[in-house]
């Protein structure tokens, strides 16, 4: 137990593909007083993923974040999560999602704009942060709608340091009770309480009125079954954690797209002569996505090999089967997308960055739990479809312009925390497309 913990703690990625390679599909170990399963083959995966009943969210993970989201959709259980995942729905579907691509764009725009001044000045950036910011601005802009900077900047900022507090306890593994008045637990819980503050007030405001944002349309929703809309403390709960899990997890792919483009200048430059076909330096309209196919595919090749969530853990709520294998109740299931999406029975090649994997008909013979990048079953992750549009408008209007290059002796390691980050971020020159 003491070796897998120390593995565990000091390459978590090196450990599960290990176990994977040398024990096979479905790995019992110790990991301290805790009995994990490892799951890496997809029939194993879908047994977990579609059974909400037998493998709950009542893990140590939820526990921890459970202070910033509260008793959202991300971390619930039962009837509440049944209820709630119901209302919610309808606001995510594709088409609605669309509306916001003229927002994406205009951010995306706003970045390439600075871009061009720090370009001038032989500047460096720092990808990672860039992506962050920007993807911060389009959840923000989605869910609250059109607002000037200085209205939400107390979000931004106690949002930031929220992430921090929750990261550090990831890296130890535990928080230090909130009730012990530690620098760390007076500040997480100042940002708290403005973060609940400024959410009820915008609750308030679209209350008095209605608006076109997220926000307004979770509001708006009626449960069919006849049930209440949801109340301010679900309103809070949920729109906080849109705002923190929506805004990580596109950003942290779209940092690897660009590091992967960077060491694959053929696939950048192929994707970049299907956007000047297609969008020849303009933003791209509704009708052009489907025409950004091999875009389309890079970004999701990137995602398959740096999956922003790495690893997705499930409580064995009452004694099940996996595989054909006995797993006890109070025992952990841990899925890695990050070992699925290497799986050598699914993968030829895991490691190459090879966008054709994903042509139409390569993707429909495979198995439908082989590529998890947003989870799958009845919790797969409600934002996928905003997610996908952000990160395939934003590839679109930087890429026209610009070429990332990484900066030489730059450190490029990968930190599996909450999501899969760049530890050291990522130093970019900025490069103009001639």
């Amino acid at each position: 137990m003491l070796r897998n913990l120390r593995a565990f703690r000091h390459d978590v990625l090196g450990l599960i593909l290990r176990l994977m390679r040398e024990h096979g599909d479905v790995v019992r170990l110790g990991l301290g007083p805790i009995t994990v399963h490892l799951v890496s083959h997809p029939d194993a995966v879908k047994d977990v993923l579609k059974d909400v009943e037998s493998f709950d969210k009542a893990t140590l993970a939820s526990r921890m974040i459970r202070p910033l989201t509260g008793l959202s959709i991300l971390i619930e259980n039962g009837e509440r999560w049944r209820r709630n995942r119901r209302l919610m729905q309808p606001a995510f579907t594709p088409g609605r999602m669309l509306a916001f691509l003229p927002l994406i764009a205009r951010e995306a725009a706003a970045v390439s704009e600075r871009w061009r001044a720090l370009a001038r000045s032989g500047e460096r950036v720092d990808v990672a942060s860039e992506m962050m910011r920007l993807t911060y601005r389009v959840v923000e802009g989605a869910l609250f709608g059109s607002r000037t900077g200085e209205d939400l900047a107390s979000i931004e900022e106690a949002i930031g340091e929220t992430l921090a507090y929750l990261y550090g306890g990831v890296r130890r593994g535990f928080h230090v009770p909130a009730v012990v008045p530690t620098r760390a637990n007076r500040r997480f819980q100042a940002a708290r309480a403005v973060l609940d503050r400024r959410v009820q007030e915008l609750v308030d405001e679209h209350r008095r009125g209605p608006h076109d944002d997220l926000l307004s349309r979770l509001m708006q929703a009626e449960d069919e079954h006849g049930g209440p809309r949801l109340d301010d403390g679900e309103l809070r709960d949920e729109a906080v954690t849109l705002l923190v899990a929506g805004h990580e997890t596109t950003a942290n792919a779209l940092t690897w797209l660009w590091y992967l483009l960077d060491r694959n200048r053929e696939v950048a430059e192929r994707v970049r002569a299907e956007l000047h076909s297609v969008l020849d330096g303009r933003a791209p309209a509704a009708e052009d996505l489907p025409r950004l196919a091999y875009t389309q595919r890079a970004i999701q090749e990137a995602m398959r090999l740096y999956t922003p969530i790495w690893a997705i853990v499930r409580n064995v709520a009452r004694d099940a089967e996996i595989g054909g294998f006995a797993v006890e109740a109070g025992s952990r299931v841990v899925v890695s997308p990050y070992a699925v999406h290497r799986h050598p029975e699914f993968w030829d090649e895991p490691e190459r960055f090879r966008p054709e994997r994903f042509e139409p008909a390569r993707s429909a013979a495979r198995h439908p739990y082989a590529y998890i990048p947003f989870g799958g079953g009845p919790r797969v992750c409600i934002g996928q479809h905003l997610a996908s549009l952000e990160a395939l408008v934003i590839t679109a209007v930087l890429a026209q312009e610009w070429r990332l290059a990484l900066v030489p002796g730059h450190p490029v390691e990968m930190d599996p925390g909450i999501t899969l980050r760049a530890k050291h971020g990522l130093r970019m020159t900025l490069e103009p497309v001639k």
